[in-house]
């Protein structure tokens, strides 16, 4: 399962809201044009019908097709950044980015 893995933790977060200003800039954005996602239905990625086993599955299968994207760190930053509150962004679920943000937060400077 994926919370085995090492995450690349970004730099740490302010606590109320961290600086957006290279993910809110249109041409920054450019990376989301090579990511793998793309070649597969969004909602493998923002499943929101599904609940246990059936949810887990496709999560996972969106989090395998995130690991081999070559945008996986710029799509990671930018949902932790943002921050993205729904769907698998940069091979992270909302709770992986929510455990993720508190790590980065609590982190001494």
């Amino acid at each position: 399962m994926y919370r085995n893995r090492a995450v690349d933790v970004p730099q740490r977060a302010n606590t109320h809201r961290q600086d957006t200003s290279a993910t809110d800039d249109p041409v920054n954005l450019m990376w989301r044009d090579a990511g793998e996602c793309r070649s597969h239905p969004v909602e493998l990625f923002f499943p929101d019908d599904m609940r246990g086993r059936e949810h887990a599955a496709v999560e996972q299968r969106a989090k395998t097709i995130c690991h081999g994207c070559p945008v996986l760190q710029s799509c990671r930053q930018h949902a932790i950044n943002y921050p993205e509150n729904y769907g698998i962004w940069g091979g992270l679920s909302p709770t992986d980015r929510t455990r993720l943000r508190r790590r980065i937060i609590r982190r001494p400077a």
